[in-house]
């Protein structure tokens, strides 16, 4: 099986930012100036995005954190929009060393797990953004501060409060900040080792086992083989994920970042699909044929994964 056919076919349909990403992960270069241009001409004023990726709405944390996550995907973290859009998420700390929504995007319908005053989405912003600030290698009283906050949002069977996302999150915070031997890093995986998989989709448990994997937790370990045979599992027989290019191409990609080989039965399954389809990745997102917005994180992961 050729992969390098299939990525050829992913770079002959997708939209820029994908093709970026596989680029990327391919070690070739991609358009940055392109790519930079575009994040440049929706960033607000103030640094942050959009809500809803839509130019001019209110500054909104998940969707700047998400961007930020980007531009340290592509090895942009350097660059002048993501500068500013880390500048905007350090000013948003609250004292106690949390991260809350801005309350501006509440008129706008945000979605039940980007309530701006809600304790749930307050520690899943927490976390996501501390994650993000260690995996840039700052080391200040910030982190600190979202750290002890973190601890005291942490149930004593492990779970952080609201989500069950904001305790992979976890595993990847407490773990990148040297506390892997602490209860705290133990506790979360402990947590975590005693779900069962069934109704989550691809997309969380790749989230899942990037994080596990970013905190240093056990790549041999049963929690890591069981997370990892769900995935496989949400293969359809054609060897598609969902039937969708960008699905499919998005999971064989995080698969093998997890340590999945590229000669796996489902990864050339999958490649064996992408040949086959002539489905355009078109822009990822409602107003396309994605499943999430372009820097945005997509439904999927909170709708398959409610606490």
């Amino acid at each position: 099986m050729d992969i390098d056919k299939a990525i050829s076919f992913v770079r002959s349909n997708g939209d820029r930012l994908e093709l970026a990403r596989l680029k990327n992960v391919m070690n070739e270069g991609f358009d940055r100036k392109g790519i930079l241009g575009g994040f440049t001409d929706l960033q607000n004023p103030d640094g942050g995005f959009p809500f809803g990726d839509r130019k001019g709405f209110p500054s909104c944390l998940s969707n700047t954190a998400q961007a930020v996550h980007t531009f340290l995907e592509l090895d942009l973290s350097d660059s002048e929009p993501a500068v500013r859009a880390l500048d905007f998420l350090i000013a948003n700390q609250t004292d106690e060393g949390s991260w809350e929504e801005n309350p501006q995007v509440m008129p706008l319908d945000p979605p039940f797990w980007d309530i701006p005053g809600d304790p749930g989405t307050t520690v899943w912003l927490t976390a996501d953004i501390t994650d993000i600030l260690i995996r840039l290698g700052r080391e200040d009283e910030r982190i600190e501060m979202a750290v002890e906050f973190l601890k005291e949002n942490q149930a004593p069977d492990g779970k952080l409060r609201g989500f069950i996302h904001p305790t992979w999150m976890a595993v990847a915070v407490f773990g990148k900040n040297g506390q892997d031997d602490e209860r705290v890093w133990k506790d979360a995986l402990a947590y975590l080792g005693t779900l069962e998989f069934g109704d989550w989709d691809a997309s969380s448990i790749v989230w899942c086992l990037d994080c596990l994997r970013t905190g240093g937790a056990d790549t041999g370990s049963g929690l890591w083989a069981r997370l990892s045979e769900r995935l496989k599992t949400l293969q359809l027989e054609d060897g598609s994920w969902r039937r969708s290019v960008v699905t499919t191409a998005g999971t064989i990609t995080r698969l093998t970042q997890s340590g999945v080989g590229t000669d796996d039965a489902a990864v050339l399954r999958g490649v064996t699909w992408l040949e086959q389809s002539e489905e355009p990745v078109g822009m990822p997102g409602p107003r396309g044929k994605g499943n999430g917005s372009v820097f945005a994180p997509s439904c999927d992961p909170w709708m398959s994964c409610r606490p």
